[in-house]
């Protein structure tokens, strides 16, 4: 990567830092997704985002960050907790 790429990417990143609303580009580069797969979310619904009107898509930064947190995936330690509490109470 050369360095006005790199440097191109330290700028959104930092101007993203700032911002409350997203749009298509910023969510992408925000859950590290492309835009095509951020538009095939929109269209089926899958993912919180909003339209002004027209054709621009919007998305809350909030809203983004728990729709990309909500299936979180039990640990190892946590299944076997879970799973040893259930034998005991079954007892």
């Amino acid at each position: 990567m050369d360095i006005a790429t790199q440097l191109d990417r330290i700028e959104r990143n930092t101007l993203l830092a700032a911002k409350d609303v997203f749009t298509i580009e910023d969510a992408a580069l925000y859950l590290g997704l492309s835009k095509s797969r951020i538009y095939a979310f929109t269209s089926a619904k899958e993912i919180p985002h909003y339209k002004n009107g027209g054709k621009r898509v919007y998305f809350d930064r909030e809203e983004l960050k728990r729709w990309a947190l909500e299936m979180r995936v039990p640990t190892n330690a946590e299944i076997r907790e879970i799973a040893e509490k259930h034998c005991f109470e079954s007892k």
